[in-house]
């Protein structure tokens, strides 16, 4: 206990990042007082600090949420939380605090998506390190759950908002990177499961179900969002057209270049991190990315033809597969282990 103490008090916020955050709480609070200050001050604003964490409802309120944010980033507690599982002393502090935080300042549909995508890989990611662990222990299952249904809802939420929005890439592209993410992260812990002893079967089939049912959600997503843009472009060229046929060759070629953004941050990825992970991984990712850009070229063909339903699905499932390379590659070096897509097989690796 006096280590986990000492290393605490190491832990600290660079310069910058804290004068960020500061800032950013600072405006929070003009924009969103604690209390009227017209009204006389509750019991609960001037009582034991600790009592602000929770409601009867078992909710963390903002001016609590601020508060416990200030205290934990001068005691350097929120950085040391990072890196905290589920069942670790210091998770709630992750997940209630510095979570929440990250989601106020976060503005915007695509940039509410990138955090719910950012958060879904960070439960993922937990599990699987329990698993390796053989941490993945009963009384952790229910939480680890709880916190993965939480933000799947949010996921499927914010692609629902942004289908009523009417943009249909951001949709397109939550959807891809959401797909890709919870079929590596599946396929991960399905290898994981068949190599390692001292954990439960059955806490891991329950995880796992989860995680299958949402993939199949996500799959269900994809569907709807190709069908529509395909029933746009049925609808485009009826007499009269319905839809403008503009409107559907914008959408093709919005998914063009989301994909071949998602292709070049996966290379820069792969190129950066090739030298820390076996020759095999950083083969085995290239030949993915590889057959990310064919679908690419198949689906600039159909674009060309005017096939722009078409084009939009291979674009999708080019997004799907280059997103996956990235993501193989990134779970290889963190768990220290090689992916094979072939095999439901983990062989330890050797970083170089």
């Amino acid at each position: 206990m006096q280590n986990f103490f000492n290393r605490l008090k190491t832990e600290k916020l660079a310069t910058d990042e804290r004068t960020k955050i500061r800032a950013n709480l600072a405006q929070y609070l003009e924009d969103h007082p604690v209390r009227n200050t017209g009204r006389p001050r509750h019991v609960w604003q001037r009582s034991k600090i600790f009592s602000l964490f929770l409601t009867s409802k078992g909710k963390i309120p903002m001016p609590a949420l601020i508060i416990a944010l200030m205290i934990t980033i001068s005691g350097g507690l929120s950085t040391a939380a990072n890196s905290t599982l589920p069942g670790d002393l210091l998770h709630p502090i992750k997940v209630n605090i510095n979570e929440r935080v990250k989601a106020i300042l976060a503005s915007g549909t695509e940039n509410e998506a990138d955090l719910a995508l950012e958060l879904m890989n960070e439960r993922l990611s937990e599990t699987e390190l329990l698993v390796q662990n053989s941490d993945l222990k009963t009384e952790v299952v229910a939480q680890v759950e709880a916190r993965f249904d939480e933000q799947a809802a949010k996921l499927r939420a914010l692609i629902e908002k942004a289908q009523a929005e009417g943009k249909t890439e951001v949709a397109a592209k939550l959807s891809a990177n959401l797909n890709a993410m919870l079929q590596v992260h599946d396929q991960v812990i399905a290898q994981l499961r068949e190599k390692l002893a001292g954990v439960d079967p059955t806490n891991i089939e329950n995880v796992q179900a989860k995680i299958k049912a949402e993939i199949k959600n996500a799959d269900d997503i994809s569907v709807r969002i190709e069908t529509k843009v395909k029933a746009d472009e049925s609808n485009a060229t009826s007499t009269p057209p319905i839809v403008k046929p503009r409107v559907v060759e914008e959408a093709a070629r919005a998914k063009l270049a989301a994909v071949q953004s998602k292709i070049d941050e996966a290379a820069r990825f792969i190129e950066n991190k090739k030298s820390s992970v076996s020759a095999e991984a950083a083969a085995r990712a290239e030949a993915k990315l590889a057959e990310a850009r064919a679908l690419v070229i198949q689906g600039q063909a159909k674009l060309e033809a005017g096939a722009f339903g078409e084009a939009f699905v291979l674009f999708q499932k080019a997004h799907v597969t280059a997103q996956s390379a990235k993501l193989q590659l990134e779970v290889s070096k963190r768990l220290k282990i090689e992916i094979n897509d072939d095999k439901d097989e983990v062989r330890r690796g050797n970083s170089k």
